[in-house]
């Protein structure tokens, strides 16, 4: 059975909006990429799922070369039909899918590449 893990970038006050503060060089960035080393892919929300995907698939670079071919796995009960970004939708309860998930993912191994 694979595990669910949460990765959550916030500021010591507690903002989670990393637009104005992440800085996407030196040690923080690596130790960022570094978080991702075995994921088997990223299980998102709708709201997460639309923001990152109407954002990431025209980057490039590490984070984009980490994102790309990860699967995403996106529970929402609004989303219909095939999504973009390499993306699959864990329909209906997001318990119940988030479980199935757990049990019928195969886990792949993903290294990040170092500069």
């Amino acid at each position: 059975m694979a595990r669910v893990i949460n990765t959550t970038a916030l500021t010591v006050d507690g903002l989670t909006d990393v637009g104005e503060w992440y800085v996407a060089d030196g040690g923080h960035d690596q130790a960022g990429l570094d978080q991702f080393a075995g994921v088997a892919g990223l299980l998102l929300g709708r709201k997460t799922y639309e923001g990152l995907a109407g954002y990431w698939p025209q980057q490039t670079g590490p984070w984009a070369n980490l994102l790309h071919p990860l699967p995403k796995f996106v529970a929402s009960r609004t989303l219909g039909g095939p999504l973009d970004w390499n993306a699959t939708l864990v329909e209906g309860d997001a318990v119940e899918g988030v479980a199935r998930l757990k049990d019928g993912v195969t886990l792949l191994r993903y290294e990040p590449l170092r500069p």
